[in-house]
């Protein structure tokens, strides 16, 4: 299950710098893409706070996953995770 929560923060960030490119934003490293997600995308209210907590938690997941212990989510939170990131991924998309 870790390569599909991997799979699901890259998605997430792909989505996220597409916004950014459209906004003239740069970021250099995912990290980068976070900070700047937190910053000028939550904090600004372009959307609700819930996604900025979610976006963490999922980033947080695949840092665990490529550099430390493994996060191992059970396919049943993976199949929640799905639901909330197609929202997420909606709320993304009225951002480009």
């Amino acid at each position: 299950m870790e390569f599909y929560s991997q799979q699901i923060v890259l998605y997430l960030l792909l989505l996220i710098t597409a916004s950014f490119a459209k906004h003239n934003i740069t970021t250099h490293t995912h990290k980068g893409v976070k900070a700047v997600f937190g910053l000028q995308v939550i904090k600004e209210g372009k959307i609700e706070a819930k996604w900025g907590k979610l976006f963490t938690v999922l980033f947080n997941t695949r840092q665990m996953d490529d550099y430390g212990d493994f996060a191992n989510l059970t396919e049943e939170e993976i199949c929640l995770l799905l639901k909330e990131v197609e929202e997420f991924r909606v709320m993304i998309m009225k951002l480009l």
